[in-house]
Parts: C-alpha cells; structure tokens; sequence
C-alpha cells in the first residue's frame, strides 16, 4: 500500500508513513494501490491501475501538516483538564467536549480522566495527533 499523502510505499503492518508520518489512510494526493499522484475530486478511478477510488473515504488534512508539540500538548492537558485543552489542541474534538462534559456532571470527579489522558502524553503514549502526524518532542 502507498501513502495517499506522499505517495511512499508503506508496509500492510504499519499504520503510518516513515516518510511524512501521516496515518497512511490520510491524504488525496496518491493511489494507495499504485503510488501514482491523481487528483482524487476529478477521478473515480486510478488511471494507472483503475483501483476504485469512490469507494475510499477521502480524509483531507484541514492544517498546516507541521508537527504539533507532544510537550504542550502534555501541560495543556494536565493543568487545564476541566476543558481538556491538550485534547482540543492535538485535534481530539469530540474525546474533548466527552471529557468536559463529564467533569461537570461527576462534579469534578472526572477530572481524573483528562488529568491521566496528560501523563499519558507526556510518557509518549500518545504519538500522533488526531490527523495522524506525528507529535514532535
């Protein structure tokens, strides 16, 4: 399978490009089947190898593509966990807004969740943000 965002082969075992560090399903740029660059709004199907390309969900990167701070990330997370910012930060929205919500309904008592969610940033358990780039140290 190739990178659909740089178009590098990736490995069937890996979720994620060695090249760009994107979350190999991510990205309109390439064929997943073949690597060749098409545009994925003006074809349906690969002109090289005519894998079906309607049938991919077509994720688009919506940033800059520049590594966010697996740092800032970890301190966001652990001293503002009653709005889980290191969450909003990385790009988690929805895991974001649940963490909150709970919070306010356990009366504070969830903070735990979005307190833990930062140790585990900071111990690098987390290592990518919610576009699949890799977070940078």
């Amino acid at each position: 399978m190739y990178c659909r965002n740089c178009g590098s082969l990736v490995e069937d075992n890996k979720k994620h490009c060695s090249t760009c560090g994107f979350d190999k399903n991510i990205g309109n740029k390439y064929c997943p089947s073949c690597g060749n660059t098409i545009n994925f709004s003006n074809v349906n199907k690969c002109p090289r190898c005519s894998f079906v390309l309607k049938e991919i969900v077509k994720k688009e990167v919506t940033h800059n593509n520049k590594p966010k701070s697996l740092l800032l990330a970890g301190f966001l997370q652990v001293f503002l966990p009653f709005i889980s910012a290191g969450n909003f930060y990385l790009g988690f929205t929805k895991k974001a807004i649940i963490q909150t919500v709970v919070s306010l309904l356990t009366l504070g008592i969830g903070l735990i969740w979005p307190f833990i969610d930062g140790l585990l940033i900071f111990k690098g358990k987390v290592k990518v943000d919610a576009y699949g780039i890799s977070l940078k140290d």
